[in-house]
């Protein structure tokens, strides 16, 4: 895992935020953090804001200005919390979506004015955790660009190496289509060594249990075995690589929405 940048003892403070298993999952990409934030922003997601000391108060993120680094929310309805939020040097705020878990810090929050109305504003964080939870949870992989998995075949088998499609993806698994011809996928049956490259994201190496199969009817009327798969032994570096590749995902998803 990537240390936290050194700067002003900030290292020491943000990894007091995370704990152990959070540190595994953190984000120090400016654009993927900014893009995190726009995506509570745009769904208008509740926060909780925790201060230093003891208390919290509900807020929203209302701006993201990734050019002059900034974050701005709104600001909490109780003068006291509001007070008490603008006293505090660092600010820990948390929020569920979708059963994803989103966490991180800002440091000194200041008033601001955003569309002429009061707002909070800070730096944007350095750091960001982002965990999904729920290991079923599937991501529908892109169908013009599609993942491939790459599974070895057996000592002094021919060919060497097989390529199946990946139709859908999460922390605990793949579901892919049989459609090599030497390929016979069968519950329970396990494959060692198998490997899909994950654009802009990285490499996943992996063994891989098939849980169950269900044959379908192509458009064309071929069949094929749709084969839904587990990971075996799931590292968190490797689960941290899955998790960014579904992020990509997302965001490519909801800008195609917002496109439409």
């Amino acid at each position: 895992m990537k240390a936290l940048r050194q700067t002003d003892g900030a290292a020491v403070e943000t990894n007091s935020v995370f704990s152990a298993e959070e540190a595994q999952f953190l984000t120090h990409s400016p654009g993927e953090i900014s893009t995190i934030l726009r995506e509570l922003m745009h769904s208008a997601t509740p926060i909780t804001a925790s201060f230093d000391g003891g208390g919290f108060a509900l807020t929203a993120v209302v701006g993201v200005d990734a050019e002059r680094r900034e974050l701005l929310f709104e600001v909490p309805p109780r003068d006291e919390l509001a007070r008490k939020l603008l006293s505090s040097p660092r600010v820990t705020m948390g929020t569920n979506k979708d059963g994803v878990r989103v966490k991180f810090a800002v440091s000194h929050p200041r008033r601001a004015a955003h569309d002429g109305r009061a707002a909070f504003a800070a730096s944007l964080p350095e750091a960001l955790m982002r965990i999904q939870r729920r290991e079923t949870y599937r991501v529908p992989c892109s169908i013009t660009r599609p993942l491939k998995c790459i599974i070895p075949g057996r000592p002094g088998a021919r060919p060497v190496t097989m390529e199946v499609v990946v139709l859908d993806i999460s922390c605990g698994g793949i579901a892919v289509m049989d459609g090599h011809p030497s390929m016979n996928f069968e519950a329970n049956r396990r494959y060692h060594g198998c490997k899909i490259e994950l654009p802009g994201t990285g490499t996943l190496v992996f063994d891989l249990e098939v849980c169950n199969t269900i044959p379908v009817t192509l458009e064309n009327g071929t069949m094929r075995l749709r084969a839904g798969c587990r990971f075996i032994s799931v590292t968190p570096a490797m689960a941290s690589l899955v998790q960014r590749h579904i992020m990509r995902l997302e965001r490519e998803r909801n800008a195609r929405f917002r496109r439409s």
